[in-house]
This record gives C-alpha cells, sequence and structure tokens, in this order.
C-alpha cells in the first residue's frame, strides 16, 4: 500500500504537527531508528511533508535539536532569574541542566550530535547561543570573586564542560564503574559539589593579600 499523494501543508501547524511526531519517534527508537517516513506516518501526514518543511533529516533533526537547546535555555533561565545569591542560583542552574539530561536523555543526545545536524542552520545556532547565556550570565556574576586570574569566558567554559561532562556519565551509566549512584539525588550532590568548588576558589586570599 503507497501513501496516498497530497500537497503537503504549507502552514505552520504541519511543520509544528511533524516536530512533534518526530520528538514522539524520537523517544521511542532513538535517532538512529527515525525516519522521515515514520514521522510522516506518526503525524498523519503525507511522506512527502517532511522534505517539504525540513528538505531533509538533517534538517528535521536540527529543528528538533533547536527545540531542546530552547527548552533548555528555558530551564536554566528560570532558576538563574530567580531571587538568590549568585552563587546559589549556579547551584540551580547545574541542577537544572542535570535535570533536562536526566528527563530528556534522546533529545539531549541529539542536541549534540553535530554529525546529524545542519551545522549552519541559523536557527539553531541561535538556540545554542541562547541556551548558554543564562549559564554564563551567572558564572560572570561570581567571576569577579574568584580568586583567579582565568578570563571570564573560559571559567563560563569550565563551568559548561564539568556540568556537561557529570550529564554525559550519568547518561551513559559510567560512573556505576566506580561504585558511585546513579539517581535523581546523586546528580543533585554532584550538582553541588560543583558549585562548593567554585565557592572554594571564591573563599581563598587573593596572592599577596
Amino acid at each position: 500500500m503507497t501513501d496516498r499523494a497530497v500537497t503537503p501543508d504549507p502552514q505552520p501547524a504541519g511543520r509544528a504537527a511533524l516536530l512533534a511526531a518526530a520528538r514522539a519517534e524520537l523517544a521511542q527508537v532513538g535517532v538512529g531508528g527515525l525516519s522521515l517516513r515514520a514521522v510522516a506516518r506518526r503525524a498523519g501526514v503525507s511522506h512527502a511533508a517532511p522534505k517539504y518543511h525540513f528538505s531533509h533529516r538533517a534538517g528535521l533533526l536540527s529543528a528538533l535539536a533547536a527545540e531542546g537547546f530552547a527548552a533548555l535555555a528555558r530551564g536554566v533561565d528560570a532558576v538563574v532569574a530567580a531571587p538568590g545569591p549568585p552563587i546559589q542560583r549556579l547551584t540551580a542552574a547545574g541542577r537544572a541542566y542535570l535535570r533536562y539530561a536526566r528527563d530528556e536523555p534522546e533529545l539531549f543526545d541529539l542536541m549534540y550530535r553535530p554529525e546529524l545536524l545542519s551545522a549552519g542552520d541559523p536557527v539553531l545556532l541561535a538556540a545554542k547561543r541562547r541556551a548558554f547565556q543564562g549559564l554564563a550570565r551567572v558564572v560572570r556574576e561570581i567571576r569577579s570573586d574568584l580568586r583567579t586570574d582565568v578570563d571570564a569566558d573560559t571559567v563560563v567554559l569550565l563551568a559548561w564542560a564539568t556540568v556537561h561532562g557529570i550529564a554525559v556519565l550519568l547518561r551513559d551509566q559510567a560512573l556505576e564503574a566506580i561504585g558511585a549512584a546513579e539517581d535523581a539525588a546523586h546528580s543533585e550532590v554532584l550538582a553541588d559539589a560543583l558549585v562548593k568548588a567554585f565557592g572554594h576558589l571564591a573563599a581563598q586570599p587573593a596572592d599577596g593579600a
């Protein structure tokens, strides 16, 4: 039985329906099993519709990844914007990052698979930048208190690399090899430990003080 030939819906609702279907497919079969035809079938549209809206598989995956970065940004921004000391909000940002990686494992994995995405996609690039603005902002707030001559951008990169590394280790269940717990509570402990390390730097007297 062949798919009925219809003109794909050019309206935004058609694109949104395909993205919702792709998100469901991703969660069910993983990125390796996701196909444009399966997404179209789940969305109840012509098999030509995904190509109409996204041109190719990489275009669809890039749109999904952009949605993932946007959701991550919302989660981090919400806690960074809350009242409280910067070090407390940095803890909350780390927890939000780890929580997102835990709750959306397939999408989180896709977001960091550049070989599957359209590298120059402007929407994806903008979403990536936006996702790190909240974390960067709160790290820069505590940067002046850190007893280090490392520039602010490097401190931001260090904070992101550390929390991302923890997220990947938890996702891949790599901590089991050293007997560490891998549940949600341990994610909180790791996020807190990261921030305590930054706090320790801030508490150290400056050289020559």
